[in-house]
């Protein structure tokens, strides 16, 4: 071993240090595992998160986008439904949530213009009487609306059964916030056997004629 060589003799620590990690995982989890109970190391790494934001969200960000990260948030989001949709709340409410809510309303607008033309926002008085008195409960998954116009989630929306087509009483049905904004532009059974909902019979009549 040339010791006289230093950058040869680092290289050897980094390629000895590497195998040594990898022949003795478990070894390593428990002496981080001894280092991270000792308050000593709990304030160090409390300042440190503080001290080095942006390379704690650097290293977050590389964690979401690495296959390990993607598995772990998509079974932690599956398995906290409720958590997920307080940190979904709470987000649409900050500056950038509303700002990125906004862009995707241009968005799809713009995209409607370009496929289908001339794009009927809203739907008229008459239509929505029409759809009131036929849709009593969420067409998409059967949810009884909320009065409280502030409960987004449960208060009645219409929306287009054919995102791409003007409102009419073959392609307005009525139902909740949450499915309304979920749905989005997606094709109505591919976006139901996607959040595997029942299709309702009012979906099956309107989308024979």
């Amino acid at each position: 071993m040339p010791y006289k060589d230093k950058d040869k003799c680092r290289e050897y620590q980094k390629h000895y240090q590497r195998k040594w990690r990898e022949e003795h995982k478990e070894r390593i989890r428990e002496i981080n595992k001894k280092s991270e109970s000792r308050p000593e190391r709990k304030k160090y790494l409390k300042k440190w998160v503080v001290d080095n934001p942006d390379k704690v969200k650097l290293s977050k960000k590389k964690f979401k986008e690495s296959e390990k990260g993607q598995r772990y948030y998509g079974k932690w989001n599956k398995n906290n439904p409720d958590k997920v949709k307080l940190k979904s709340k709470k987000y649409s409410q900050t500056p950038k949530g509303i700002l990125n809510s906004i862009k995707k309303v241009q968005k799809r607008r713009a995209k409607f213009q370009v496929l289908g033309g001339n794009y009927n926002q809203k739907p008229l008085k008459g239509l929505i009487e029409f759809v009131d008195k036929r849709d009593k409960f969420c067409v998409y998954c059967g949810k009884q609306f909320s009065n409280d116009k502030n409960n987004k989630q449960d208060y009645r929306t219409y929306d287009h059964l054919d995102a791409f087509q003007p409102h009419s009483k073959t392609n307005t049905v009525k139902c909740c916030g949450y499915c309304n904004s979920s749905k989005g532009d997606k094709n109505v059974w591919l976006w139901l056997k996607e959040k595997n909902l029942t299709p309702s019979k009012v979906i099956y009549e309107l989308t024979r004629l």
